[in-house]
């Protein structure tokens, strides 16, 4: 009779928080339904990774990231420009990867204006662009980018602006 009622009691407990998490999401959707960025972006996270409440959905996940990249969001459009480089929950698609990295990294968005670089560089999106590409680099590593940091110093890129200046 006890494992019963405690079986009974734990059916009730994970039913109930299920109910609060579909409400929970339910909400959610209602709010980035209605331009909420946050919730746009909450949304993102919550389909591109999976939770407890959500099942992994790259399609779900590239549909709110670019409702947020529309709105201006420039941690979304960085986001929107490596699902479309990967082709990941949506076709893959290198000239809207470069336009939406564009858009991050007018905003001073770092990893943007690493990755803007390194498509100039290589081609990717756009047509190379030497110059592009180092002045690019050049920013992110300003901005403290990691990345940039590393590449810049692996690379010798302070030797190519040398050059350039002395030309």
């Amino acid at each position: 009779m006890i494992k019963r009622t405690l079986y009974i009691f734990l059916i009730i407990c994970c039913t109930a928080q299920l109910s609060a998490k579909k409400n929970e999401l339910n909400t959610l959707i209602k709010k980035a339904q209605s331009g909420d960025i946050n919730a746009q972006k909450d949304l993102t996270q919550w389909y591109f990774y999976g939770n407890q409440t959500v099942l992994r959905n790259t399609q779900k996940a590239y549909f709110w990231c670019l409702e947020a990249a529309k709105q201006g969001d420039s941690n979304s459009q960085f986001l929107l420009s490596m699902l479309y480089y990967k082709g990941n929950g949506t076709d893959k698609n290198i000239t809207k990867s470069f336009l939406w990295c564009q858009k991050a990294a007018q905003q001073n968005h770092s990893q943007a204006m690493f990755y803007l670089g390194r498509m100039y560089l290589d081609g990717i999106g756009t047509d190379k662009d030497t110059d592009k590409a180092l002045y690019f680099i050049e920013r992110a590593y300003n901005y403290g980018n990691e990345d940039a940091m590393i590449f810049w110093q692996k690379n010798k890129l302070w030797e190519y602006e040398k050059k350039v200046q002395n030309h």
